[in-house]
């Protein structure tokens, strides 16, 4: 077909999961980053998808992903810190 899988695809669907509050199928793009090892690669993939956790209210994934992160950014801290306090967690 002619598309190819790379990083900025999954940082567009991990947005639009965050976006109509779709979990399921965020973790599925979570997991197809780690299988095609973007998620190591790309800071902007990983802030993505903590934002998603976030919005879907997956709070303990996306702590997780933010404690095995090697590029804890402000974005990262700003996102996950206004995410606890939303679902009044912090």
């Amino acid at each position: 077909t002619g598309l190819t899988l790379d990083a900025l695809t999954l940082i567009c669907l991990a947005k639009a999961c965050g976006n109509i509050f779709a979990g399921k199928e965020g973790r599925s793009v979570h997991g197809l980053s780690i299988r095609r090892s973007f998620i190591d690669q790309s800071g902007y993939l990983q802030a993505s998808i903590v934002d998603m956790y976030v919005k879907c209210r997956l709070l303990d994934n996306a702590r997780q992903l933010f404690e095995t992160s090697v590029d804890r950014n402000v974005v990262m801290w700003t996102t996950l810190i206004s995410g606890f306090a939303k679902c009044e967690r912090a």
